[in-house]
């Protein structure tokens, strides 16, 4: 009997263990923490202990739990009433703290230990059951993985159950484990999906719910009620990452989204604005705001006669940066002499005094680059020449002015000067426009005349084989029936036929004819010739102090006004009437006019004195007819070979636009003569 009892004893307390007890006794505060900065109305309890799964229950309800509980530290905010507070943990009894009347913003402090030698070892475990349909639904207890259906042990206690499955109701619960309860069994039930609408500006957004794709915005379908973590991708913005709640109101389930760009502004202002900036080693245009992503860049930035820089910058999302960058400019010096020593003197850049003296001057740090130099004094002719100033170096410039008196008889005096030849709006061969320098010359105020080259011809009995058109008899003019009665024409041997008038220019000269007339009017002068000719081999010294033809550049920079410009579309106007004779024939080639060309000097010169640089005859030039090149140039000459000279300045059959400055004209070999074409002269300074 003794023996039946004893096994009785110990049977139960196989089935039926015996839970342990805890302590839980006041304490005092062991270190400060704030509590009361997010609930200033609420009450707290704080429990030290070594137990990491306690639990705590109220019927009153606790507001939040916290604290560090791997650490030891549980903190309970709750209402300050009175109210008993369970104080629970698996394998363990349930402890109540009854509390009286306590106030907004008391703390307590209790100590949570097993009851004298017991401990937190040894707990026993139960195997219990949890049985849920559907079957692929998700258990957690206490926040860990459970399986379906499947009996596995856990503690005696309290447990939280956590059921759930897209699609059904979620399941929450507190268990309590012990001898007698260990089978738990419960359904969820279906939930009907709800419409949903993600859209986004701008559209085309990729949708991820819970990492699934489900399209691009904007985009309908239906999901059941619940919370989704959901994503918007799209390249070049900002992923949108944030948890919707699908509400079973349909109304609150539309889900809008403005998207950011993944970008900063980058705005640069360059001192010189014509610098060359590169971003990261590619040329941009710095003068846009530049939308880029986030990050560091390397900006470089380059300039002729500036010293060139680098350095970082951030961008940063969604702000705009703008970066000041002033370039230093590299500098020379200036020995300045000029004769007589009272002269005033300017230096000037792109039509802008940098620089005033009078007489010798030695100027420090000037900026390197191309200026121009003007120097007046009473009787003188006004100066004007280029100066290059070159980095680290001394420019040395030495000038004798020289007096209105000693001008060439017929001839203007052009200052050297820069300006912009050619035009970017043009035809196809005036492009593109670039920038050239041209030294100080002299050029004729009117375009030579019938009776200059009747001299050259009867003193020289000069002849040729050029292509006339005409008869063989015919040199400067063939015959032409003109209304006026005029019939004018002149014979190999220098003749004038006809009522001529001699003030008209000389035409139907070819280039070789204008550069023999150039050498006789140099030797009968006494100068040295421009030209020398060999066979069909002629080449020009713009050293001597001979006639000769203009270049090109010279007669577009005279054209224009020289240092005087205005800016004229032709030469001396905007108005061609005031200053060219043109436009004898129509485009299909009928003749509107039967005045032909027209006395020299009698329409509106330009701002240097110049006559009929518009219009009345085309004027040849030295140049062999080349290309515009964007590059700089100094005193450009043509091609250097080749026999398509240039003429310039349009004629008395010239339109408009074949009168303007800028309008070139060539396919002329050097023998070619034509009854609208005549030339002028320059002379070296």
């Amino acid at each position: 009997m003794n023996k039946l009892l004893l096994f009785l004893i110990l049977m139960s307390q196989f089935l039926f263990p015996q839970l342990k007890e805890m302590e839980v006794k006041p304490t005092e505060n062991r270190g400060q923490i704030p509590i009361f900065r997010d609930h200033p109305d609420k009450a707290a309890l704080i429990f030290y202990t070594q137990f990491d799964n306690l639990s705590f229950y109220s019927s009153y309800g606790i507001i939040e739990t916290t604290g560090d509980q791997k650490g030891g530290k549980y903190i309970l905010i709750i209402e300050p009433t009175r109210q008993a507070i369970e104080v629970r943990c698996s394998g363990f009894k349930t402890e109540i703290i009854k509390l009286g009347d306590i106030q907004p913003r008391d703390v307590l402090y209790y100590e949570v230990l097993p009851k004298k030698d017991e401990g937190i070892q040894g707990v026993t475990e139960l195997g219990i059951t949890i049985q849920v349909s559907p079957q692929d639904v998700k258990i957690l207890l206490d926040g860990k993985a459970f399986p379906n259906n499947t009996t596995t042990s856990v503690t005696p206690g309290s447990h939280q159950l956590h059921v759930e499955k897209s699609g059904f109701t979620s399941h929450f619960e507190e268990i309590f484990v012990s001898p007698q309860n260990t089978f738990f069994q419960l359904s969820l039930s279906a939930i009907e999906p709800i419409p949903v609408t993600i859209s986004s500006i701008p559209p085309d957004a990729e949708i991820f719910i819970d990492g699934m794709s489900k399209g691009k915005t904007t985009r309908s379908m239906f999901i059941v009620p619940g919370k989704y973590d959901l994503r918007l991708v799209l390249p070049g913005y900002l992923q949108i990452a944030e948890q919707i709640v699908v509400s079973r109101d349909e109304t609150k389930n539309k889900f809008a989204y403005q998207l950011k760009r993944n970008t900063g502004i980058l705005k640069l202002v360059i001192d010189p604005p014509t610098a060359k900036v590169k971003l990261n080693k590619e040329f941009i245009d710095h003068r846009k705001e530049i939308e880029m992503a986030p990050g560091d860049y390397i900006v470089e930035v380059e300039a002729e006669t500036y010293i060139a820089y680098r350095t970082s910058v951030e961008i940063t999302l969604g702000q705009t940066t703008t970066k000041q960058i002033s370039l230093e400019r590299k500098t020379g010096k200036l020995q300045f002499t000029i004769n007589p020593a009272e002269t005033e003197c300017t230096l000037s850049q792109n039509g802008i005094e940098k620089f005033r003296w009078t007489g010798l001057k030695l100027l420090n740090d000037i900026p390197v680059g191309t200026y121009e130099v003007t120097a007046t004094f009473g009787e003188y002719n006004v100066y004007s020449g280029k100066v290059i100033i070159l980095e680290d170096q001394t420019t040395i410039e030495d000038i004798q002015m020289v007096k209105e008196s000693e001008t060439p008889e017929g001839m203007v005096f052009v200052g050297g000067g820069t300006f912009i030849m050619g035009n970017n709006d043009g035809r196809f061969d005036e492009k593109p426009a670039h920038q050239v320098t041209v030294s100080s010359y002299y050029i004729g105020k009117t375009e030579v005349t019938l009776r200059s080259f009747e001299q050259f011809i009867k003193a020289t009995n000069y002849e040729t084989d050029a292509d006339t058109g005409g008869g063989s008899d015919v040199f400067i003019g063939k015959e032409m029936d003109l209304k006026s009665g005029v019939n004018w024409r002149c014979d190999t041997k220098g003749n004038v036929r006809g009522n001529v008038e001699i003030n008209h220019p000389v035409i139907h000269v070819s280039w070789k004819d204008a550069v023999a007339f150039c050498n006789w009017l140099s030797e009968k002068e006494g100068l040295q010739k421009a030209y020398t000719v060999n066979g069909n081999n002629i080449n020009c010294d713009f050293n001597s102090n001979g006639y000769r033809l203009p270049t090109e550049a010279e007669w577009e920079f005279a054209a224009r006004g020289g240092n005087k410009s205005r800016g004229y579309e032709y030469s001396g106007s905007n108005d061609l009437n005031e200053v060219a004779w043109y436009g004898a024939y129509s485009n299909d080639g009928t003749r509107t006019s039967d005045e032909g060309t027209s006395e020299v000097g009698k329409k509106q010169p330009n701002e240097l004195g110049l006559y009929d640089m518009s219009g009345n005859v085309a004027e040849w030039c030295f140049d062999i007819k080349r290309k515009y090149s964007s590059e700089s140039q100094i005193d450009p000459k043509g091609k250097s070979s080749g026999s398509s000279r240039v003429t310039r300045g349009g004629s008395l059959v010239s339109s408009l636009m074949g009168c303007r400055i800028i309008n070139r004209f060539s396919s002329r070999n050097e023998n070619h003569r034509g009854f609208s074409i005549g030339f002028r002269l320059a002379k070296t300074r």
